[in-house]
């Protein structure tokens, strides 16, 4: 990781991805939108999180475990996504 500005833009790349993918879910999947908001809401609970950790000051294994964390969640919210289309 280069500064945190770099964090900054990978964390709401990341976030703005995932966000992309649960409303083009509710679009083609309009009868688990209920569903589908409730990952939106936890994506933004995770989004909210980070940035939260991201202003508290640390050295590079802060950010780098700020960064690890962020990608586990995204791939944990992807994957609850993922099954829940999966699922008929």
């Amino acid at each position: 990781m280069a500064n945190i500005r770099t964090l900054k833009k990978e964390i709401n790349g990341l976030v703005y991805e995932v966000l992309s993918d649960c409303s083009v879910a509710s679009f083609l999947n309009a009868e688990k939108d209920a569903e589908i908001e409730a990952l939106f809401n936890k994506t933004m609970d995770l989004y909210n999180a980070t940035m939260t950790k991201v202003y508290t000051k640390g050295d590079k294994k802060h950010y780098s475990a700020i960064k690890k964390e962020l990608v586990d969640g995204v791939d944990a919210i992807l994957s609850e996504l993922q099954a829940l289309i999966n699922k008929k």
